[in-house]
């Protein structure tokens, strides 16, 4: 996909991500995700991908990423399944994209949220001792 200077101006990037942009001369979304992350500006990259690529495909990254990394809070705390669960929501949501699904991706996510906020409000309280 190419992303135009024009098409960048109009999404009001911050000043540094626009000029990191303009300064890589790369106008192919891929490409320039690919820069991005080697210069250590993952942030921006996604920051022009979900604004640049259908909502669908932004949900499928994220559960991509999370299933990534589930096997590690899963190890930690084995008992509670409320990242799995809003996994298994937003897949839901993704295949059939109904109010119903979504509302139930969406408690799912608080859900898992709540986990994440007590993971690491428990790391916080390890680090204070």
């Amino acid at each position: 996909m190419i992303v135009t200077k024009e098409k960048i101006k109009s999404l009001s990037p911050c000043e540094d991500g626009y000029k990191y942009w303009l300064e890589q001369g790369i106008e192919d979304l891929a490409s320039f995700m690919k820069k991005a992350n080697e210069d250590y500006h993952a942030d921006w990259a996604l920051w022009l991908f979900v604004r640049c690529v259908p909502r669908q495909s932004c949900l499928k990254l994220a559960v991509f990423s999370a299933e990534l990394v589930l096997d590690i809070f899963e190890k930690e705390y084995p008992e509670d399944n409320r990242p799995r669960l809003a996994i298994e929501a937003a897949k839901r949501a993704i295949e059939d994209d109904s109010d119903e699904n979504r509302s139930l991706a969406y408690d799912a996510a608080d859900a898992a949220a709540a986990a994440y906020a007590a993971d690491a409000a428990y790391a916080a309280d390890d680090a204070a001792d």
